[in-house]
């Protein structure tokens, strides 16, 4: 419709440059250039607009434009340009965002896992200080044993040794007691060698 209107009125321009000439003909055709482009240039702007308002950042105004339409293009091109460095970097950081949080939950199972492991580690650790306070306690109670075992053995060993030395003297004492003895006999015997003599 609107498209439509624009060449209608275009044609109602273009009629009326029939039987003009020299100043009215200029004017007349430079209005028409002027209106011209500024019908493509709204027109240039509803394509652009459209199509961001479906979320297309693509497209651009490539006609060209002199004075303030030529800056107009200029500036919707540079916005839409923006638009899509902004949402390009908006795509960035949710990735960032969505990479980071992956990797914090990562982090947070395998300082979970670390955390049992330690958990476990210290249970085990624990059982063992338990088993080796038994086996110290254990140890202490078989060196108790072992010390009364070895006075005992002192003991033992001293009146061992007060015995030795009994037997040694009761021998040393049976010895001297033996030569009393053989001298005796020797005596006794003299004796009967001369009793016998005398018969």
């Amino acid at each position: 419709m609107h498209d439509r209107r624009c060449r209608q009125r275009q044609v109602r321009y273009r009629n009326r440059m029939e039987g003009k000439q020299g100043f009215f003909y200029n004017l007349a055709e430079g209005l028409n250039t002027l209106t011209n482009n500024m019908e493509a240039s709204v027109s240039d702007m509803q394509r652009i607009l459209a199509a961001m308002s479906r979320g297309d950042l693509t497209q651009r105004i490539e006609k060209s434009y002199s004075g303030s339409l030529g800056q107009l293009k200029v500036d919707a091109n540079k916005t839409i340009d923006k638009l899509t460095n902004v949402i390009n970097r908006i795509r960035e950081t949710a990735s960032t965002v969505a990479s980071s949080s992956r990797e914090i939950v990562s982090g947070n199972q395998d300082l979970s896992f670390r955390t049992e492991a330690q958990a476990s580690s210290l249970q085990t650790t624990a059982a063992n200080m338990e088993q080796m306070t038994g086996t110290v306690k254990q140890s202490a109670e078989n060196a108790l044993i072992t010390k009364n075992v070895s006075v005992e053995a002192r003991s033992k060993a001293r009146e061992g040794g007060t015995a030795v030395a009994r037997t040694i003297t009761a021998m040393e004492d049976i010895s001297t007691a033996s030569e009393e003895i053989s001298e005796i006999i020797g005596v006794i015997d003299e004796i009967a060698s001369r009793l016998t003599c005398w018969r």
